[in-house]
């Protein structure tokens, strides 16, 4: 079928191997077919080293059929440019299709490893595709990289639906990406699967190193049931100054990081260990009917989502470790601290300024990159929900479900926390921290809902326009605070539960808070003691449940929560559903302004201003 374009490989060779070089025509196609050369006379190779080794042009692609068993197999690719694709067909079929006729969605050719060496060696700068193939089988020992494939290189490595899975090697299970002498980037394309992979240190799916970029965007892509138990990154381990760009919506019902676990950071881990080489991982959503999503993962010490460390004891940026999240679900993880998140620093150097930090929905991470959308109305989004703190043994433990250590931060907005369990909603120590439109509800915490420690540095909690509500408690306020707080536009709808305590003398800054219990909160005229109305809190679907103030008229009267048109308006802000604030309920009486308080703004329906329905209830909202 292709014998014109195997003639022009064979011409071509022959010029490269007479002159050293060879000319490689603009779109021409080149083809190696790998098989059984004795029995199949359209087969160029009976090995795929030797096809690999022949490429010459890079329009060429490297076809395996499935002619012969691909075991026991360790290959080199070194500043090579090529597509390895496996057909299931004989040699010399169209390698579009993979050889069946119509275009797989899974593999239809393995190549397995040896169990000692990784099964691609990739070097040099080079430019690689896999398509319609399983790698596995690959491993290595203390020290060892990528056990299913090791890229030590510039250019690129592309997995076009292909499987990579049941490998091992110390960093980088299933793939191992090291930027090195250039940047590397690694495309996960549809129906790509990187699963069932095992690092003895780090990245049990992915290890990203150097100057390399993952980016998973595309749809059919999932990491998953991947292992590092004895180190970080169960899914993907981020090392500065490598960067991790993921926004796929998952495999059909499954998520893109799902079902991994590691010591710290069973789904993603983020590292600096160099100076001036920031890691970042970076989660947003492309398909606004289903989000970014990082589930099911599990750390046996810390962050069973996300675990991020800085570089301590160092004095320059490169200290810095981040992590960022855009319209975004971390749901479902578990760990016995951090059960979603945890920030570490090891620093007790004097001076560092080491930090790690999770910007979630804050500008300060920077725009989201190209083709980032928002979730489409009515999809569960923005949320750290079905968190639990528990221990390998699956027992409970006191750990929060956002942990950060000292020198650690969080800037978290336009996020709802519901039915995590643990010790605390969030746990942390000094540094300053601003929580902002949030939810937190339906949660059973044995602690305070937010805790900020004292730890012998400097640091504040800012909480602004949040919603404390029907959270079950064993002990404690629904905020702690022993570094300086500031606290307004907020609604702590917690019966039985005080709204604030301290350690030490921090200034409290409160504005603008109704409170079931307001004590240990400032007794002034714009702190009041209440509870608020919300549309339904009872729905056996904890994410279906509505505390959207209510506001209705009935027999001619109008009976309200009382956060409605509370505080005064000052700028211009969005609430939770991304509604402007500061909108007037005509009904509803101004206490200081037409601001509501906590993470909803009542939004008005106009023509049912002075309207009735026979003595039953009118909403006056949308």
């Amino acid at each position: 079928m292709h014998r014109p374009a195997l003639c022009l490989v064979a011409l071509f060779l022959l010029a490269a191997s007479a002159s050293g070089w060879a000319i490689c025509p603009p779109g021409v196609q080149f083809f190696r077919y790998v098989g059984n050369k004795a029995a199949d006379n359209q087969c160029t190779d009976d090995t795929i080293q030797s096809a690999i080794d022949a490429v010459v042009c890079p329009a060429t692609t490297v076809v395996v059929s499935n002619e012969r068993t691909w075991s026991n197999q360790h290959l080199t690719i070194t500043g090579k440019t090529f597509t390895l694709a496996g057909s299931n067909a004989a040699c010399g079929s169209s390698v579009t299709t993979g050889g069946g006729g119509s275009t797989p969605t899974a593999p239809v050719v393995t190549i397995s490893g040896n169990g000692s060496q990784s099964v691609f060696d990739i070097s040099g700068t080079s430019n690689v595709t896999f398509r319609f193939v399983e790698i596995t089988g690959g491993g290595g020992g203390s020290g060892s990289h990528g056990g299913g494939i090791n890229f030590n290189g510039s250019g690129s490595l592309t997995i076009d639906t292909s499987t990579i899975d049941l490998n091992h090697a110390d960093f980088g299970g299933g793939i191992e990406m090291n930027g090195n002498g250039g940047s590397a980037t690694l495309t996960l394309k549809a129906y790509s699967v990187i699963e069932s992979n095992t690092a003895g240190t780090n990245g049990g799916g992915i290890n990203l190193e150097g100057s390399a970029n993952l980016l998973a965007l595309a749809p059919f892509t999932t990491i998953g049931f991947n292992h590092a138990p004895n180190g970080q990154g169960g899914g993907v381990a981020v090392v500065g100054p490598a960067e991790a760009d993921i926004g796929s919506p998952g495999f059909d019902a499954v998520p893109v990081i799902n079902g991994n676990d590691a010591a710290r950071g069973g789904g993603l881990s983020a590292q600096a260990v160099n100076d001036d080489q920031i890691p970042y991982v970076n989660l947003f959503t492309t398909d606004a009917a289903n989000p970014i999503t990082v589930s099911g993962n599990f750390a046996s010490q810390a962050g069973g989502a996300l675990y991020v460390k800085p570089l301590s004891g160092h004095f320059s940026s490169g200290a810095f470790a981040n992590a960022c999240a855009v319209n975004a679900r971390i749901d479902g993880n578990s760990a016995p601290e951090g059960s979603a998140v945890f920030l570490d620093n090891d620093a007790i150097a004097f001076g560092d300024i080491g930090s790690s930090a999770f910007y979630f929905n804050d500008g300060l991470c920077g725009s989201p990159p190209p083709g980032a959308v928002a979730c489409a109305p009515g999809v569960i989004c923005n949320t750290l929900s079905d968190n639990w703190a528990v221990d390998a043994g699956n027992h409970p433990t006191a750990g929060a479900v956002v942990y950060t250590n000292d020198d650690a931060q969080v800037f978290m907005f336009r996020f709802a926390m519901r039915n995590n369990s643990g010790g605390f909603g969030m746990h942390l120590l000094d540094d300053f921290h601003v929580l902002g439109k949030c939810l937190v509800a339906d949660n059973s915490f044995s602690g305070e809902m937010v805790r900020i420690d004292d730890n012998g540095d400097v640091g504040s909690l800012t909480v602004d326009s949040c919603t404390f509500a029907n959270n079950a408690h064993n002990s404690g306020s629904v905020i702690h605070t022993a570094k300086d707080l500031t606290l307004t536009n907020s609604i702590l709808d917690q019966p039985a539960m005080s709204a604030l305590s301290t350690g030490g003398t921090p200034s409290i800054n409160a504005h603008n808070v109704m409170a079931s219990d307001p004590t240990g909160l400032p007794l002034q005229e714009d702190i009041v003691a209440g509870e608020a109305l919300f549309v339904e809190t009872t729905n056996p679907d904890v994410d279906r449940r509505d505390y959207h103030q209510v506001a209705y008229v009935q027999s001619g009267t109008v009976t309200s929560s009382f956060g409605i048109d509370f505080a005064p308006a000052v700028g211009s802000d969005h609430d939770l559903d991304g509604n402007p604030y500061y909108v007037d309920v005509p009904a509803v009486s101004d206490h200081f302004g037409v601001r509501d308080l906590g993470c909803y703004e009542a939004r008005p329906i106009a023509d049912r201003i002075f309207g009735d329905a026979l003595g039953d209830p009118l909403s006056l909202l949308q």
